[in-house]
């Protein structure tokens, strides 16, 4: 009798376990179908950025770009938009470029995936086209911290201009962690008084996984700029492979406790 509690309380244990470390990551890396987008905007800034991707084979580039908050609408009803797009957009939205080698323009249709599979871009160098690789899950953390500490309160254009720096800096820096916006493989100017406030957010990245935002997606399309936004329904219906897997593990054991009392 001793032995087939010791069996069904492992059992329960090993449930409980598998629930509680499932919950504490992401979903894994895949693609949540496609939605239909059209770009009309940004809110915020321009500045001047150069970059010098030599550990991608790209050497210098400089650009002025728009740096803030790109907004879009939404097409649920369009044939390209699936499933699970109603569920993981609204309209309008808001986005952060993470793809500073292309541009966007008119209704595009992109596919929603995991923000460290972002960006699937394309830059052309010297008459080659280079593929940039995503970013990867270490970025995309620092993002997802990002985002969690200080994405939902950008209410001025200088704000949001400033956070869409400190995205650029967070995925196209190397090596990670190393946040500056004034030197390194990234580096912004024309920013004024944006630099010091993204500057203070970039310090502000520890690592805490308690700040993430495990909400932000990515929206990609190899001949268009990628984005990063916070999805309103991304913890309702993205399911999440670490959870279910403990789940599974702790559901097997007491199945298999099960089947051990009816052999008894």
């Amino acid at each position: 009798m001793r032995a087939k509690r010791i069996w069904f309380w492992t059992a329960v244990t090993l449930f409980a376990v598998g629930a509680v470390v499932g919950s504490a990551g992401p979903a894994s890396a895949e693609s949540y179908g496609t939605a239909r987008i059209q770009y009309f905007g940004c809110s915020g800034g321009t500045a001047t950025y150069n970059a010098d991707f030599l550990w991608d084979n790209l050497n210098w580039r400089t650009q002025t770009v728009y740096t803030g908050q790109y907004n879009f609408h939404f097409y649920p009803d369009h044939p390209d938009s699936g499933p699970l797009a109603d569920k993981l957009l609204k309209d309008p939205f808001g986005a952060y470029c993470v793809d500073l080698g292309q541009t966007i323009s008119g209704a595009q249709t992109y596919t929603i995936r995991d923000l460290e599979d972002a960006p699937i871009s394309y830059w052309t160098v010297g008459g080659k086209k280079e593929i940039l690789r995503p970013m990867g899950e270490d970025k995309a953390d620092d993002l997802r911290e990002l985002f969690g500490r200080y994405g939902k309160s950008l209410a001025s254009a200088a704000a949001k201009e400033a956070f869409g720096a400190c995205v650029w800096e967070i995925v196209y820096e190397n090596p990670v962690n190393t946040y500056d916006i004034t030197t390194g493989a990234l580096y912004m100017t024309g920013l004024g008084s944006a630099q010091t406030q993204a500057q203070t957010w970039l310090s502000g990245i520890t690592g805490d996984t308690s700040k993430y935002d495990w909400d932000v997606l990515a929206l990609s399309n190899a001949e268009q700029q990628d984005f990063a936004f916070t999805s309103p329904g991304a913890g309702g219906y993205i399911p999440e492979p670490v959870t279910m897997a403990g789940l599974m593990l702790g559901i097997g054991s007491v199945l298999t406790y099960v089947r051990k009392r009816r052999m008894a």
